[in-house]
């Protein structure tokens, strides 16, 4: 559009800065998405362990009627996780387009 005249350079100067912006605040997304999974993650391990710490000191092995099955709970965090992991993945594709639009636009 530049190269056609239909718009100038003022534009083209904001509609780069529009993009840095954008990437900005999704390279923010990703860092927050990230941190939050790797958070929830870190619990669920810490769980875990303390789940089975205890099943040990009262002698609860499977198939015990007091034995209580949690993979539903687990598969439940299972599929936040993977959720959160999907949007970063999207994030993170919809930051690649946005870096090469900007170094197109760059390059104008």
């Amino acid at each position: 559009e530049y190269e056609r005249g239909v718009h100038g350079l003022r534009e083209e100067v904001q509609e780069k800065q529009k993009m840095k912006e954008l990437y900005e605040q999704r390279s923010q997304e990703v860092k927050k998405m990230t941190q939050e999974r790797n958070r929830r993650e870190s619990q669920l391990s810490e769980l875990a362990q303390e789940v089975t710490w205890l099943r040990e000191q009262c002698n609860i092995k499977p198939g015990d009627p007091k034995y209580l099955d949690l993979s539903s709970l687990e598969l439940q965090s299972q599929i936040e996780v993977k959720q959160l992991q999907a949007q970063v993945l999207q994030y993170e594709d919809e930051l690649q387009s946005l870096e090469l639009q900007r170094t197109q636009l760059l390059k104008r």
